[in-house]
C-alpha cells in the first residue's frame, strides 16, 4: 500500500502518515490476539494448504496463488502463517480505509463548501485526524472483521482488493491521473476471478467511474486502456485450469476446471436478485443491508445545491437542518450497525463456513460513511464561515455547536468502548484454547495404532489431523470422511495417503458411486485388523453390522454377536471410564457454557447496550463446539438412562442442553427422565406436527445428526419408523424395543418389532412377541379393530420361517371369526409380496366370492 501525496502543505500527516500509523496499530492488535492454530472459519484454507483435502482447487485463484508459497513451510506452521497473512491483509485494509476517509470530498453541501478551503474539498482542520481514526476503529474492531483478521480467511483478502479499488477512485479525484483508474480496472478484474460478489458490484463500479471521469470516460483511448487492464485481471480465471491441465491428476481438464468456476459464480450472482428468500424472507432480509452501507455512500456522492427551491432565509435554514439531522442519523446508524445489532451483516451471515456471501465490504462502506459524516460535523460546526458569507452562513451558537461536536466525539468514544468491551472477550474465547481442548478430548480415547476413525463431519477429522501436525508426530489413526466414501477416487486418495493401511478393492469401479454394501464390506475387512471408531455418535448402514460403545466424545464400533440384534448392555467398567472422562472435562465445558450463554448478571455497561438494542451475543465458535459436545453428552445420557442410572443421565442431559440451548432432543430426554424418576410410564403420542418444534430441521434425520438420539417413547417410535424406511432394520428394532420398555402397553411398537424380526430372518423372536401380545389381550387392547394387525404379524413370521401352512391357518381362523373384514385382500397381498403366488391367488379368489 503506497501513500503518494502531492506537494501541498495542507495534506501531509492525516492523508499520508496517519493511515500507516493506524495500519500498524491494527497489526499490533491483531498480532496480540492472533489465533495460533485453526478455527472453523480457517479450516478450509488450512486444510488445502496442508494437503489434507483431496478436493481440487477450482475457485479463488488469486488467493491461492498469493498464499501458495506458504505451503512450503512445515505443516505445523502453515495454520499460523495463514493467520498472519490475514492479519497483514486486515491491517492494510484499515490503512486504506483511513486514506480513503482522508480523501473524501467535504464539498457536498453549500455549508461545507463555504468552510472548506482546500482545492479538492479535503478536510484539513486540526481535528481532521478524528474521522479516519473513528472509521478505522469502527472497521478494525468490528467482530467479524476482527475474527477474519486473526484467523485465515480468503474473504479478508477479497476485501483488501475491494478497498484498493475504492482508494484508486478517490486518488483519481484528487490527482486526476488516469493511471489510478487503470489500476482500479486491473485489480477489479482480478478480484472478479476471486470473488463472485465483485461481479454483482460491477454495475456500481462502472457508475462510479462515469461519475468520476465525466464525459471523458467515453474517450476511445481511455476505454481501450481500461478494457485491456480489466482483461489482464480477468486472465487469472485461466490460472487454476492451466494448473489442472498440467498436473493431469485432478480429474479435471482445462475446460472442465474453467467451466466449474464460471458456472459457480454465475449461479451465485444470478440467484441473488431472483431469490425471494435471500432478499426478503430471511431475518434480516438482504435488502436491509443497503441502508448502513450503499445508501450512505450514495448520499455522500451527491453534490447538493445551495437551496431546494425555496430561496427565503427560512427555507434555506429548514433545508440546512434537515440535512444536519439526516447526516447525524446516518452516522449514528452506521456506527450502531458496526456493533452488530440484529440487522447487521453479521447476523445475516449465520455461519462461518456455510453462507458463501461476502459481506465485509458492507462494513467497509459503512465505516467509510461514518468517517465522512464525522468530518461533516467537525467542519460545519467546528469551522467558522468566512465573513463575506456571514449573512447566510453564520457561525452556530455555542448551545448548538458544542452539542453537535460532542455528538461526533461521543459517538467515537462510545463505539470504541463498545467494540472493545463487547468484542475482545469474544476474540479471546475464539482464539483461545477451545479448539485445542476439543481436539485433545476427541483424541484422548482413540488407540494409538491400528485404528480407523470415521466421521460424517470432515471438520472433526481435520482438527485431529492438524493437532497431530502441531505435535510434530505422525498421524496414528486413519481418518476417513464417510460422505466421501461414495466417491471411488477418494479410496485411491486414502490408499495413497495411508499406504499399507488402506487398500482399495481391485473390483471398485471408477465410473459410478460405491454401493453401500461394498462400503460395509470394506469396513468389515478393515475391522479384521483394526479398531474402528466414530468421532461422534451416528447411525446408518454401518450400524447394521456394528454397534457403538461410547468412549468419551467418540464411539468404538464392535461387531454384533452372532444372531444378536440388541447390543449388549454397557458394562460397569465402560460406565466408570466414561463418567471419569466427563468429570475431567467439566471445567472446560463450564468455560464453554459461559461463552455460549450471555451473562445472567449484566453490569451497567451491558444494561446500556441492551437499552440501545445491542444485547450480549453468545460466542459463535463456542456455540458450534458446544453443539458437538452436546451431541455426545446427550448420547451418553441416553446410554446411562438405558443402563438404569436416571440420576446421572439427568445431569448429562442438563449439561447437553446448556452447551447447546437449541438441542431440544436433550430437553425431551430430560423430560422423559423426570417421568421415569417419578415412577410413571410413557405413552406414544404421534401427530403430524411432531417435528414442528425443531425449527430449521425439516426431518428427523437432521434432528438426530445435530443433537443425538432420543430416549422418549414417542420419538423412539418415530426413530424406529425412520430407520425402517431406510432399511436399517436392526436399529429400528432397537428403537421399538426401547419403546416397549418406556411404554409397556404400547401395541404398535411390538407389532412393528415383530414385523422387523421377520425381515431380518429371526421369525422365532417375532412369534414370541405375538404370543406375548395374545396372552394379554386386555392390556394391549386387542379387539376387532386391530386383531388383523396382530394376525398379519404372526403370519409374516411364519412365512419368514417358510411355514406356509401355519401362515395360511392363522389367517383362515381370523377370516372365519370376522367374515366381513378385509382379511382376504390383506392375506392375498401378503402371500403375493412373499412370492407365494398360488396361496395369494386362493385368497384373491375368496375375496372375489365374498364381493
Amino acid at each position: 500500500m503506497t501513500m503518494q501525496t502531492e506537494p501541498n502543505p495542507e495534506r501531509k500527516f492525516v492523508p499520508a502518515v496517519l493511515p500507516w500509523i493506524l495500519a500498524g496499530a491494527a497489526l499490533v492488535v491483531y498480532l496480540l490476539t492472533l489465533n495460533h492454530w485453526v478455527t472453523f472459519s480457517s479450516l478450509a484454507s488450512a486444510a488445502r494448504a496442508t494437503g489434507w483435502t483431496r478436493d481440487p482447487a477450482l475457485i479463488n485463484p488469486v488467493y491461492l496463488a498469493v498464499t501458495y508459497p506458504l505451503q512450503w513451510l512445515p505443516a505445523y506452521l502453515i495454520p499460523v502463517a495463514l493467520n498472519l497473512f490475514s492479519a497483514v491483509c486486515a491491517a492494510l485494509v484499515v490503512g486504506l480505509l483511513a486514506r480513503c476517509v482522508a480523501l473524501l470530498p467535504q464539498d457536498r453541501t453549500e455549508e461545507q463548501r463555504v468552510r472548506c478551503h482546500s482545492a479538492f474539498g479535503i478536510f484539513t482542520h486540526k481535528t481532521a485526524w478524528l474521522p479516519p481514526v473513528f472509521a478505522a476503529a469502527l472497521l478494525g474492531l468490528q467482530l467479524t472483521f476482527w475474527e477474519d483478521a486473526t484467523a485465515a480467511s480468503s474473504e479478508m483478502f477479497d476485501v483488501l482488493l475491494f478497498a484498493y479499488v475504492v482508494r484508486c477512485v478517490l486518488e483519481f479525484r484528487v490527482q486526476e491521473r488516469d493511471s489510478w483508474l487503470i489500476r482500479s480496472s486491473l485489480v477489479y478484474g482480478a478480484a472478479m476471478t476471486n470473488n463472485w460478489a465483485m461481479i454483482a458490484y460491477f454495475p456500481l463500479f462502472i457508475a462510479v467511474l462515469v461519475r468520476s471521469k465525466g464525459y471523458a470516460f467515453f474517450n476511445g483511448r481511455f476505454l481501450l486502456r481500461m478494457f485491456a487492464a480489466g482483461t489482464a485481471g480477468l486472465l487469472l480465471y485461466l490460472l487454476l485450469p492451466v494448473v489442472h491441465a498440467i498436473a493431469g491428476d485432478s480429474g479435471f481438464s482445462f475446460w472442465q476446471a474453467l467451466k466449474y468456476n464460471l458456472v459457480y459464480q454465475k449461479n451465485l450472482v444470478m440467484a441473488l436478485p431472483f431469490n425471494k428468500a435471500i432478499l426478503f424472507l430471511v431475518d434480516p432480509p438482504l435488502w436491509v443491508l443497503v441502508f448502513p452501507s450503499l445508501l450512505p455512500v450514495l448520499i455522500l456522492s451527491i453534490r447538493w445545491p445551495s437551496f431546494f427551491g425555496d430561496t427565503s432565509r427560512l427555507g434555506i435554514l429548514l433545508s440546512r437542518w434537515i440535512l444536519h439531522f439526516f447526516h447525524a442519523f446516518l452516522m449514528i446508524f452506521c456506527a450502531w450497525v458496526a456493533l452488530d445489532p440484529r440487522m447487521s451483516p453479521r447476523n445475516y451471515h449465520p455461519g462461518l463456513f456455510s453462507s458463501g456471501l461476502h459481506l465485509l465490504p458492507f462494513y467497509f462502506l459503512g465505516a467509510l460513511s461514518v468517517g465522512y459524516f464525522a468530518a461533516y460535523f467537525l467542519l460545519v460546526f467546528g469551522v467558522k464561515p468566512p465573513k463575506r458569507q456571514a449573512y447566510v452562513f453564520q457561525d452556530y451558537h455555542p448551545l448548538v455547536k458544542y452539542p453537535a461536536l460532542a455528538l461526533v466525539w461521543g459517538a467515537a468514544v462510545f463505539a470504541l468502548f463498545g467494540l472493545v468491551y463487547r468484542n475482545l472477550p469474544q476474540i479471546r474465547t475464539t482464539n483461545g484454547g477451545i479448539y485445542r481442548d476439543f481436539a485433545s478430548l476427541s483424541g484422548q480415547n482413540l488407540p494409538g495404532t491400528n485404528t480407523i476413525t470415521l466421521s460424517d463431519d470432515p471438520r472433526r477429522s481435520f482438527l485431529l489431523y492438524s493437532a497431530a501436525q502441531q505435535e510434530r508426530a505422525p498421524l496414528a489413526q486413519v481418518l476417513v470422511d464417510t460422505p466421501m466414501l461414495k466417491d471411488p477416487r477418494y479410496h485411491d486418495y486414502l490408499a495413497k495417503k495411508y499406504p499399507h493401511r488402506w487398500a482399495t478393492p481391485p473390483s471398485l469401479r471408477r465410473d459410478q458411486p460405491v454401493d453401500d454394501l461394498v462400503l460395509v464390506g470394506i469396513m468389515y475387512h478393515l475391522g479384521e485388523s483394526n479398531s474402528i471408531y466414530y468421532l461422534h455418535p451416528s447411525f446408518g448402514y454401518y450400524f447394521e453390522w456394528y454397534y457403538a460403545e461410547p468412549r468419551g466424545l467418540v464411539c468404538e464400533l464392535n461387531r454384533y454377536p452372532t444372531n444378536t440384534v440388541i447390543p449388549p448392555a454397557i458394562g460397569p467398567e465402560v460406565i466408570q471410564k466414561n463418567e471419569a472422562f466427563w468429570r475431567a472435562a467439566a471445567p472446560k465445558l463450564d468455560r464453554l457454557v459461559a461463552a455460549i450463554s450471555p451473562t445472567n448478571d449484566p453490569g451497567w455497561a451491558d444494561g446500556l447496550f441492551q437499552a440501545v438494542h445491542l444485547p450480549m451475543e453468545p460466542n459463535r465458535d463456542a456455540t458450534y463446539l458446544g453443539s458437538y459436545y452436546s451431541r455426545s453428552l446427550n448420547y451418553w445420557g441416553v446410554s446411562m438412562q438405558r443402563s438404569g442410572k436416571p440420576e446421572e443421565a439427568a445431569a448429562h442431559f442438563e449439561r447437553a442442553f446448556k452447551l447447546n440451548p437449541q438441542n431440544l432432543v436433550a430437553q425431551v430426554n430430560l423430560l422423559e427422565n423426570q417421568v421415569r424418576q417419578s415412577g410413571k410410564t410413557s405413552k406414544v403420542e404421534l401427530s403430524r406436527d411432531l417435528e414442528a418444534a425443531f425449527g430449521e430441521h425439516q426431518d428427523l434425520t437432521q434432528v438426530l445428526n445435530a443433537n443425538g438420539p432420543f430416549d422418549s417413547a414417542t420419538f423412539c417410535f418415530r426413530q424406529g419408523q425412520e430407520f425402517a424406511r431406510g432399511n436399517n432394520f436392526l436399529q429400528a428394532i432397537q428403537q421399538f424395543q426401547r419403546v416397549t420398555e418406556l411404554a409397556p402397553e404400547d401395541l404398535a411398537a411390538r407389532l412393528a418389532m415383530a414385523q422387523l424380526y421377520s425381515r431380518v430372518r429371526q421369525p422365532g423372536k417375532a412369534l414370541e412377541i405375538v404370543k406375548a401380545v395374545r396372552a394379554r389381550p386386555a392390556i394391549f387392547g386387542i379387539g376387532r379393530s386391530n386383531i388383523l394387525d396382530v394376525t398379519m404379524a404372526e403370519a409374516t413370521a411364519h412365512l419368514a420361517g417358510n411355514d406356509l401352512e401355519n401362515a395360511d391357518l392363522v389367517l383362515r381362523k381370523l377370516a372365519q371369526l370376522y367374515p366381513d373384514n378385509d382379511i382376504p385382500a390383506a392375506a392375498g397381498q401378503l402371500f403375493l409380496n412373499s412370492g407365494h403366488y398360488t396361496n395369494a391367488l386362493r385368497w384373491f379368489e375368496q375375496q372375489l366370492k365374498g364381493a
